[in-house]
């Protein structure tokens, strides 16, 4: 059985050719890889942990699958912001929230790096499904992380299917004309 599939789930978004993608938490870098074969040669992929020894494990793995457009970063997700000096047409925050401690923290880093046109894939362990995954109280609803990345600025532009346990969504920048409708400017 297949808890998540990478490559299924970002076919489901707006990733192409020459498109520049920051992997939060990339653990052993399974979907860094897929998403470093779907924007090719001409893109950029950032695989960011807080582990050295699983980023060089990545790199190695990604230069046997013939993928060389991954760059890496170590950080501390609860004390440290990255230093990429690029946006992202595409950020992905996949199955670490459960592990965030300082998630006002983390969200609000993740999100500088959505380009004004990008996305951010969120994808995590759906707290109605338990046989596998972390505790209950680890676990985030999706009204919940909907309402916190709303509040700066992302707003959910639609769910992906993200297989039985898991659930996929999708957020955009606030555009300015919303901003104008909201009454807030």
């Amino acid at each position: 059985m297949i808890l998540l599939n990478p490559m299924t789930i970002l076919e489901e978004t707006d990733i192409k050719l020459g498109d520049t993608v920051i992997d939060f938490g990339s653990g052993s870098g399974h979907w860094s890889i897929f998403a470093g074969k779907l924007v090719g040669a001409e893109g950029k992929v950032f695989a960011i942990k807080n582990n050295i020894e699983i980023l060089k494990m990545l790199v190695k793995v990604a230069d046997i699958s013939s993928v060389h457009n991954i760059q890496i970063e170590e950080i501390d997700f609860e004390k440290e912001k990255s230093k990429i000096s690029e946006l992202a047409d595409m950020v992905l925050v996949l199955n670490i929230f459960n592990s965030i401690k300082n998630r006002d923290f983390f969200i609000d880093n993740v999100a500088e790096f959505v380009k004004p046109t990008g996305e951010l894939l969120f994808v995590d362990w759906d707290p109605e499904r338990k046989e596998f995954g972390p505790k209950d109280g680890k676990r985030i609803s999706k009204e919940e992380v909907i309402k916190k990345f709303q509040k700066i600025g992302l707003l959910l532009d639609r769910e992906v299917e993200a297989g039985w346990n898991h659930f996929g969504l999708i957020f955009k920048r606030k555009s300015k004309k919303e901003d104008v409708n909201d009454g807030k400017k």
